[in-house]
């Protein structure tokens, strides 16, 4: 039986970070040894034993996967994928599922492209969650979750799903965009299925968090994007994406996507079968 490990954000209370490892979906990686990509960095880690193990299970590993998140063209997470081509055997296969680019010097909006970097690393197969690019498109594994599947009706116009302490938070805290009264605003330290019943609560969903957009956008609801990174510029299903204050224009802009929700699932099943002739499970 190979040896599998999982690497992904762990150390977080971002529910999109704890809720897009493939071995929570997957039966083929359900027995992977989970640990966060950050695990061999002592000040992330918090003790010696748990970098000692995440060496262990990376250089003893038959299968390492990566994934999900923003874990590419980020200058935080560049080492990390450096040090796991430094500590795996050679003869181990690296597999990138469900990962995108999250660069956070960009430049301009319109016509961003990033390149997709994964430092040293020498993956054997690369599934990313943008789309566009010349590699599978593997839709974030948080997509085959049960809880996209319930029946909910909104009864708010908007909704505001934001990362905790970002711009988006603070000014809506601050009185400074012109939502109608009441409008709810939820943290993204949420639990996923708090996040999944709020978003479904909205025909609108405003949000600076990746993972709002594509969970909202898996619900059928209509998105308008704040950006915080690169992120939000290869979606599969485009979202407009504007400063808060013109949430108003953008929503004018913002569709729907019935098919969002089959259409992911189908093509991450897809790369599942990709994975298990690659590494030959």
């Amino acid at each position: 039986m190979k040896r599998i490990v999982a690497l992904h954000r762990r150390s977080t209370q971002n529910a999109g970070d704890l809720s897009c490892c493939p071995s929570d979906y997957f039966p083929i990686v359900a027995c992977a040894e989970r640990l966060d990509i950050f695990g061999y960095h002592l000040d992330e880690a918090g003790s010696a034993s748990v970098v000692d193990r995440w060496y262990s299970e990376v250089t003893k590993a038959d299968v390492i996967v990566i994934g999900g998140g923003g874990l590419l063209s980020c200058e935080f997470f560049a080492p990390c994928l450096d040090e796991v081509e430094k500590a795996r055997r050679p003869d181990s296969k690296v597999v990138i599922w469900g990962c995108g680019h999250n660069q956070h010097d960009f430049g301009g909006w319109g016509d961003l492209k990033p390149k997709i970097d994964y430092g040293s690393l020498s993956p054997s197969l690369i599934g990313l969650r943008d789309w566009g690019y010349p590699y599978h498109w593997a839709p974030c594994p948080s997509v085959m979750s049960g809880l996209f599947d319930r029946n909910r009706e909104a009864v708010h116009d908007v909704v505001v799903y934001a990362h905790r302490d970002q711009p988006l938070t603070t000014t809506m805290r601050n009185n400074g965009l012109d939502l109608p009264a009441g409008t709810p605003l939820l943290d993204n330290d949420a639990s996923m299925e708090s996040a999944i019943d709020f978003l479904a609560s909205g025909q609108l969903v405003l949000t600076d968090s990746y993972h709002g957009a594509l969970w909202a956008t898996l619900l059928g609801k209509a998105v308008v994007a704040v950006p915080t990174s690169s992120k939000f510029f290869s979606l599969r299903h485009p979202v407009p994406v504007f400063s808060a204050s013109d949430w108003r224009r953008a929503s004018m802009l913002a569709r729907r996507y019935p098919d969002a929700l089959t259409e992911s699932r189908r093509a991450a099943a897809l790369f599942e079968a990709r994975f298990r002739h690659v590494v030959g499970l």
